[in-house]
């Protein structure tokens, strides 16, 4: 193993994160947006890594709606494949009905993503540090 004895540690959350501390985005409505779908995703997830790491790739893999790369078809055959990997791994810990409505969720939540990414890289209040 590469992390012995990682069981015993517990997870951070964003109230362990020095840098979002309200106010860091332009508007009070984009942090609670970005909170919320950080927090449901993450207990959705949980501490499953391996469910983490293909969500993950489909989340690399999905595209904003504004993307040249949404209609890309060998990207949306991925996003199929990785969408089908999730609710089968989903298979294995649970039964399948509530697989499949956790692969669902997961997969609604990709939206909610973006535009959080949107959130963090473009609507972030921008600190002044003492060298600038």
């Amino acid at each position: 193993k590469f992390l012995p004895n990682m069981e015993q540690y517990r997870g951070f959350g964003s109230e362990d994160l020095c840098f979002i501390t309200s106010p860091w985005a332009q508007t009070f409505d984009d942090e609670q947006y970005f909170m919320e779908t950080i927090k449901q995703v993450g207990e959705i997830l949980g501490s499953d890594l391996k469910l983490s790491v293909v969500y993950f790739i489909l989340l690399f893999s999905s595209q904003p709606t504004d993307s040249p790369l949404v209609n890309n078809a060998h990207l949306k055959q991925v996003q199929l494949d990785l969408g089908l990997l999730l609710y089968r791994y989903l298979t294995t810990k649970v039964e399948r009905d509530e697989a499949a409505e956790q692969a669902h969720r997961l997969i609604g939540m990709l939206d909610r993503l973006h535009r959080c990414g949107e959130i963090w890289m473009n609507k972030r209040i921008r600190m002044l540090t003492e060298d600038t």
